[in-house]
């Protein structure tokens, strides 16, 4: 998947573009969840067009926890930076 990619506090979407970012639209985003072997290359891809692998999920909050700067119920669940 291609997608412009936040990674601040609070925000960690991935979005259609970079103005679709700054506008904030849900309908553009979707959020991120990765697993903490690859952080250093999500968080060092903060407001850059990525490419990435994973898989899509539904509703990221099925799963019973706390979710905060979540942009969408609809996720990617990163396995691989590619770019």
């Amino acid at each position: 998947m291609d997608a412009y990619l936040i990674h601040e506090p609070e925000n960690y979407g991935l979005w259609d573009s970079e103005q679709a970012a700054r506008q904030g639209k849900p309908s553009a985003c979707i959020s991120l969840i990765y697993p903490k072997a690859i952080a250093g290359q999500v968080i060092a891809s903060n407001r850059r067009q990525v490419r990435l692998r994973g898989t899509f999920v539904r509703n990221v909050t099925a799963d019973s926890g706390i979710y905060l700067g979540l942009c969408n119920y609809t996720g990617l669940r990163v396995a691989e930076v590619l770019r």
